[in-house]
């Protein structure tokens, strides 16, 4: 019998992936070197024409370390140079600025220069998406079924490197760094859930624990990251439901410790950079004659809160207008993605719950019927796990796919959905399996056109994105909307 060759892109995946993303890389830097002109913004020029490393500010063609330096890379790079200054740069990642700043110090090879900071944050950002492309191929192969883990996760890898945020991934922005943290974390959580059957063990324990550390550092990056923290806590709340029937299990008490730590390192993502804030501007700092109002909150003073509301207008639908309907509609896209894949893998949960017996099956020998019946047990344990923990991914990205459809500027979803790895996963399933499922004869007619209409839905979603960014890279590096 004929056997099927895999293509030589499932043959080496890794391998495969990582000729995709220099070709792609290559492609987005051309156009973003290309790009119509230095915009109506001259903030990088100016900075880097103090040092020689820019080009004329008078309207000469930018450099290309200028066009690399675009809308929140400024803030980026010079709070890596100078540290936290005025109150507003508090709401870039505190993570993110503090590394680029060591590694450039470390590196000393223009000391003082913001190139230098602007180049040492491109090159944390191409190695980190690099990096998250291997962790989300690893990941889509945890959650996939079984006999298709290679193509779907191959194709999902893929996605995230033509991911809508484009030339953010190369830029000196937290996005690449966050996608990074966070995949990783996602890929321990899926594995201390999924990996193991039976008796909970000491080392799943601790795998949970440094998921939560790898959620914590992502939310230093990209404030954002605190959401991963849902996971944890609808684990840990289930666990808790648990422990009335089960007060005297050493093991799940130690699961409960385990994922109580994780969250609490979650947390401290966020809690420890407003911390170091609160006591750089409410406490230490001796120019400032007024105390700023947030530095009186009772609950709980967030400087991250306070500079999203009073700088840059977010709030509770304070986006809503008619000026802004042009960011909700090209925003439509991703938005969608994350609202279906998140319904579809919560839904899948419990269609799998309800699930009707199986058809008798003919006769077998007792031998046979213990084996088989054996394989599919496992097959279905591992199958409900994978569909469970598939839809614990769901729920961060359900989170901030509402936040920003009702409180953030819209717009920012297409970069901030890069580093959630679930619809990424389920858009290349969904390719695949519509691609390759038969349809039954008795079926055919309403059913096919629907498939394939679904089909092409997707597939028009993905080249949308592709050329979105492509154009955005172009757009970007000139300083032009959208950011």
């Amino acid at each position: 019998m004929a056997t099927t060759r895999k293509p030589q892109s499932v043959q080496q995946p890794i391998t495969s992936l990582i000729i995709c993303f220099i070709l792609w890389k290559i492609l987005l830097l051309a156009v973003a070197w290309i790009g119509p002109g230095s915009g109506y913004d001259t903030s990088s020029t100016l900075l880097l024409a103090r040092e020689g490393a820019g080009s004329d500010p008078n309207g000469g063609c930018p450099s290309f370390t200028t066009r690399l330096m675009s809308w929140d890379a400024i803030y980026f790079v010079s709070i890596a140079k100078t540290g936290y200054l005025y109150e507003q740069e508090w709401a870039f990642g505190w993570g993110y600025t503090n590394l680029l700043s060591s590694i450039s110090k470390e590196l000393n090879l223009t000391p003082g220069s913001i190139a230098t900071y602007v180049w040492t944050g491109v090159a944390v950002s191409h190695v980190s998406h690099l990096l998250a492309v291997i962790l989300l191929y690893l990941l889509a192969r945890k959650l996939t079924p079984e006999g298709v883990e290679d193509h779907s996760a191959f194709v999902a890898a893929a996605l995230h490197i033509v991911s809508p945020a484009g030339i953010i991934l190369s830029a000196p922005y937290g996005e690449a760094l966050y996608s990074l943290l966070s995949f990783a974390g996602t890929l321990l959580f899926v594995h201390a859930m999924c990996a193991f059957h039976g008796r909970q063990t000491l080392y799943q324990d601790s795998i949970i624990v440094i998921a939560g550390a790898l959620f914590g550092f992502a939310t230093t990056v990209r404030s954002n990251g605190i959401f991963n923290g849902a996971m944890i806590a609808f684990e840990f709340a289930s666990q808790l439901i648990n422990l009335p029937w089960n007060l005297s299990s050493l093991v799940l008490w130690r699961k409960i410790v385990a994922l109580g730590l994780a969250g609490l390192l979650t947390a401290a993502g966020f809690v420890v950079p407003q911390m170091i804030a609160f006591y750089d501007i409410c406490l230490d700092r001796p120019r400032v004659s007024w105390p700023r109002p947030w530095c009186g909150a009772s609950l709980f003073p967030s400087v991250y809160t306070w500079v999203q509301d009073y700088y840059w207008g977010v709030g509770f639908f304070r986006y809503w207008n008619m000026s802004n309907l042009p960011l909700f509609v090209l925003s439509a896209p991703i938005l969608w993605l994350l609202f279906t894949s998140a319904a579809d893998s919560l839904m899948r949960v419990l269609h799998f719950s309800n699930r009707q017996a199986p058809p008798p099956r003919p006769v077998q020998s007792k031998e046979n019927l213990a084996s088989q019946n054996k394989s599919e047990h496992q097959s279905e344990t591992s199958h409900a796990l994978k569909t469970m923990v598939t839809a614990k991914l769901a729920i961060p990205q359900l989170i901030i796919a509402i936040l920003a459809l009702t409180n953030f500027h819209v717009q920012s979803i297409i970069r901030v959905s890069s580093g959630y790895p679930l619809w990424y996963v389920w858009l290349a399933s969904e390719l695949l399996q519509q691609k390759s499922d038969t349809i039954p004869e008795k079926s055919v007619g309403d059913t096919i056109v629907a498939r394939r209409n679904s089909l092409f839905r997707h597939h028009i979603v993905v080249r949308g994105i592709i050329t979105y960014a492509i154009v955005h890279a172009g757009l970007w590096s000139s300083f032009l909307p959208p950011a």
